[in-house]
This record gives C-alpha cells, structure tokens and sequence, in this order.
C-alpha cells in the first residue's frame, strides 16, 4: 500500500496534483482495497501537501502531465532534472545526480550548495521568490572561501538518507566538512508510513 501511495504522491507533487475525475475513481477504489479507516491517511498526505486534487471535469487524459506545476517550474530554475546524456559513471561522477541514477538532484542540495558557492545558479534568485527563501545567503557569502572549514546543516522536518550521501559528496567536491543535523531522518517508505492510519483493532 505504501509503494502505491508514494507513486501517487510523487505524481501528485510533480504535477501539480491529480485531476478530480481521476482522483475520485482512485480514491474510491483505494478505500475498497485498503480499508475505509485510511480516509484519514489520505487527510494526513493532502494536510502534508502530498496527494490533492485540482478540479478539471474536462480533463484530457491523453494531455495528463502537461500542466505546470510548483515543482517543474524548480526543477528548471534550479537545473534539478539535468538532461541525460549518456549513462551515469558511477566511478567517476561529473555531479551528484549520480546517486540518482542521473536523473534527478535535490532541491536541499541546491540550497547549501548556493549558499556555499556564490552565483551557482542564475536562477535562483526567481526561484527564492517561490521558496519565500530569506536573504541571509549574502552574510554567508561575505565570510570568504570555505574550503577546509566545517559547516553546520540544519534541516527542520526531516531528511532522506539520499539527501544525506548528496550532502557527503557536496562536502566533498568542495573541500567542506558538512555537519548534517536534523529532525529526523529516514527513506521514502519510512516517511509515507509514518502518515499512514493504523488500522482499529477490535477486541
């Protein structure tokens, strides 16, 4: 059930949400296979901003995925789906999309990695806007070169154990010891469970 609810977050998320007359049909299905206590399960994805809906009736299913969304218009600023080329080294790694297969970097990433190398990314200023990102980086960037320093991480909410080996191979292109500190840390499994309804047991 889990892999099937990260599937849908992940379009969700993606795409900026799943057309109405989709969502019904799966919801109704969903809740006939899994149980009708995961009506709160689906409650905690939407309030998490995970699984929602946008009302089309008229929605073309062979144009599903064309709508913009929050996400794509990131992902193109901040360069997070990089174009493949060819297959990823694994050997000798030209960035840490690798740990992705290529095809895919983190947004966390991209932050620290702007804040620790000035002018990264051109358009990172338009996506700040999006993020409502505060202007601190400028204070940071006035403390001169990095390289041999340690550097604290502080992520609020949690983060992924893909974020963290992303942050290791930061550190390590740029000669920093990054301390990676957070709420919590867990995989994609472990975070969808977390916001599953466990189901009543009766006695």
């Amino acid at each position: 059930m889990t892999y099937v609810l990260r599937l849908l977050c992940l379009y969700a998320v993606t795409y900026g949400g799943i057309p109405s007359r989709l969502f019904n049909q799966w919801r109704a299905d969903f809740l006939q296979s899994y149980g009708y206590e995961h009506l709160k399960t689906l409650h905690h994805l939407k309030t998490a901003g995970l699984l929602y809906e946008y009302d089309n009736a008229s929605v073309n299913l062979s144009k599903i995925g064309v709508r913009k969304s929050r996400f794509g218009n990131l992902a193109k600023l901040l360069n997070l789906l990089p174009a493949r080329k060819t297959d990823c080294d694994i050997r000798n790694p030209k960035d840490v999309s690798y740990l992705f297969n290529g095809a895919y970097i983190p947004l966390t990433y991209r932050l620290i990695e702007q804040v620790l190398v000035a002018n990264k990314l051109p358009g990172f200023a338009e996506a700040a806007k999006n993020l409502a990102y505060s202007q601190c980086t400028q204070e940071v960037r006035s403390a001169g070169p990095h390289s041999g320093q340690n550097v604290m991480v502080l992520i609020l909410g949690g983060c992924t154990y893909s974020e963290l080996a992303a942050f290791r191979a930061l550190g390590r292109s740029l000669d920093v010891n990054l301390i990676v500190s957070s709420t919590a840390f867990f995989g994609g499994q472990k975070f969808i469970q977390s916001l599953v309804q466990s189901p009543v047991v009766v006695s």
